[in-house]
């Protein structure tokens, strides 16, 4: 090992305060870390490299000081140093680390210098006692999650310099009322204190602490960006320009407040997620040119009660509230909040898509037509009123987790065209007593009837059902 990359002696892990001797150039990687009764570090000027996670789970640790030759902090120097209040970074360190003062909770005060280049991904994240924090001019990148979690932040100016904000920088920023620009970044413009591209085309992130209930996207914004209202509690209004043409994902996730939103006629795609956790929103109305709609982008909705789609839209319908293919061959979602406690799938109907009915805590009885052959991946999961399901010869493949936390299920006859129950499928069915299994199926997934106690399965004798049952310790009881 190189005489100048300082490791100390494990001995004195228990030491509350340590000297680092003259002359060392480096400290090594992880060389405090976990020292929990560390109190105070004090580094020689020399030091012109601290290591990844050199002082990674001291929590004990105040006070530190860094020395003016030091270059860059790296990853998880001081990640979770949960009693480190204030630090000042040295003029001529350039980069931040990822991590590098994560769950620093006691952090108050952060010094950054001129020069500084780069804050890493998660740098500062869930430092929760910082109230504020100047970012120097000289800074380009500001990386993912960087501010996480910062929930006493209340306000940042991005200056001039900035030319990259990566994703969730400042999610859960619950204080955060504004986020500034300097008027002559080429990348960045705020209006109103809310983030957006330079052309004004794309809303980047509108911050947590504003309290406004209700929100209008400027007019030139063509754009909702990733996660740009994530977590927002307090909006229970939008308003969406004609001419925006794409909500990305995540966009209006977990917008618990969010009871309305009319969607303009210039719309054409809404992302993955875009609308996920949204639980006062209580109906959706489709416009005509949307021609992608996003996986789960409105699970999780339990307001929603109809999702209604223009009759001339070429790529989605509507049947009775509920979200199809145009086609009609693909179920896409079943809204939530509906009251009805019993569903039949309309015949013609091939897939039922992946979660497209979880969480329906009101739907006892569901019909399925023999022209369905698949359930998809958690179909029907997490239906915890769910007591009778209706199954047609014509069904090949029942997915994972298809039926998992059914809670009220009992009893399931599975017809003889299915060939595979995907690992889970009825894990947590902890009601289900009886399950009918055909010759056909030849194929049980790990965990299928995981925590069905009560389980018996039917089954005749010889098949693949009646092996499995008796592999796993299951009742069984043959059928002709």
């Amino acid at each position: 090992m190189n005489e100048n990359v300082f490791l100390p002696d494990p001995a004195d892990k228990n030491a509350e305060s340590y000297v680092v001797p003259e002359g060392v150039v480096a400290v090594g990687d992880g060389a405090f870390e976990n020292w929990k009764k560390l109190r105070s570090i004090e580094l020689p000027e020399s030091v012109v490299f601290i290591g990844k996670k050199s002082f990674r789970d001291c929590k004990s640790l105040k006070t530190v000081n860094l020395p003016k030759n030091l270059k860059e902090i790296g990853e998880y120097v001081f990640d979770e140093a949960q009693s480190l209040k204030e630090i000042v970074v040295p003029e001529g360190v350039e980069i931040i680390g990822t991590c590098a003062f994560n769950w620093c909770k006691s952090m108050k005060s952060i010094v950054l210098p001129q020069g500084l280049k780069e804050i890493g991904q998660c740098a500062f994240s869930s430092c929760s006692s910082l109230k504020s924090i100047d970012i120097p001019k000289s800074v380009r990148k500001i990386g993912e999650l960087a501010f996480f979690e910062c929930s006493k932040l209340k306000s940042i100016v991005i200056p001039e310099s900035v030319e990259t904000i990566e994703l969730h920088a400042f999610c859960y920023c619950r204080s955060l009322k504004s986020i500034d620009v300097a008027e002559n970044n080429p990348c960045y413009r705020s209006i109103d204190g809310v983030l957006f591209t330079k052309d004004g085309k794309t809303l980047v992130v509108y911050p947590e602490g504003l309290k406004n209930g209700v929100y209008v996207v400027p007019k030139e914004v063509e754009e909702i960006g990733r996660y740009a209202f994530e977590y927002n509690l307090s909006l229970n209004k939008i308003v969406l320009p004609e001419g925006l043409k794409k909500i990305e994902k995540y966009g209006f996730s977990s917008c618990l407040s969010l009871v309305e939103t009319v969607f303009p006629q210039s719309l054409k795609i809404i992302g993955a997620n875009a609308f996920k956790g949204c639980a006062s929103l209580s109906s959706i109305e489709i416009p005509e040119d949307v021609d992608e709609i996003g996986r789960f982008a409105f699970e999780t909705c339990r307001s929603l009660k109809t999702i209604e789609v223009a009759e001339n839209n070429a790529r989605y319908l509507s049947i009775d509230g509920v979200l199809f293919t145009k086609d009609g061959k693909t179920l896409l979602k079943y809204p939530e909040g509906t009251s009805k406690e019993t569903y039949a799938v309309p015949e013609g109907i091939e897939t039922i898509a992946e979660r497209e009915f979880a969480n329906s805590v009101q739907l006892k009885t569901i019909v399925i037509p023999k022209s369905v052959k698949t359930i998809e991946n958690e179909a029907f999961s997490d239906c915890s009123s769910l007591t009778r399901v209706v199954l047609f010869e014509g069904l090949n493949k029942i997915d994972s987790a298809a039926f998992e936390n059914c809670l009220s299920l009992e009893e399931i006859v599975v017809p003889a065209s299915v060939v595979e129950i995907g690992d889970a499928a009825f894990s947590g069915c902890s009601s289900l007593t009886k399950i009918f299994l055909p010759t056909s199926v030849n194929a049980i997934g790990y965990n299928a009837f995981k925590a069905c106690q009560k389980l018996t399965i039917r089954a005749p004798k010889g098949s693949y059902a009646a092996q499995y049952a008796k592999e796993n310790n299951i009742p069984f009881e043959p059928i002709d």
